[in-house]
């Protein structure tokens, strides 16, 4: 099993794309998950939180379907698991789309 030490951080924590309603969300019921593990997570959705926090390189999972993150630019050196496949390629990051 492939281990990442870069930064963990979920993208959306809406329960479906384009809302800003979080009750039911599977995001942060992974986010739980992985806390109770001992994992630290950090989480961001443009559509509930007001200021985005700045980003290092990290691994990143598209939590939530929002269209934002299709032109996220993700920091050069990041992992990005995209279980919708529809994250374009960018340079110098590795997207891993779920299901190819």
């Amino acid at each position: 099993m492939m281990e990442y030490k870069l930064p963990k951080v979920i993208l959306g924590k809406a329960f479906k794309a384009e809302t800003h309603i979080i009750v039911g969300s599977p995001a942060t019921l992974l986010k739980n998950i992985l806390e109770e593990m001992g994992c630290a997570v950090m989480m961001w959705d443009p559509h509930v939180d007001s200021k985005m926090p700045k980003f290092g390189p990290s691994v990143f999972l598209i939590g939530t379907k929002h269209q934002e993150f299709a032109d996220f630019k993700f920091p050069k050196g990041s992992v990005v698991i995209d279980p919708w496949r529809y994250i374009p390629d960018q340079d110098e990051v590795q997207v891993i789309r779920v299901g190819e």
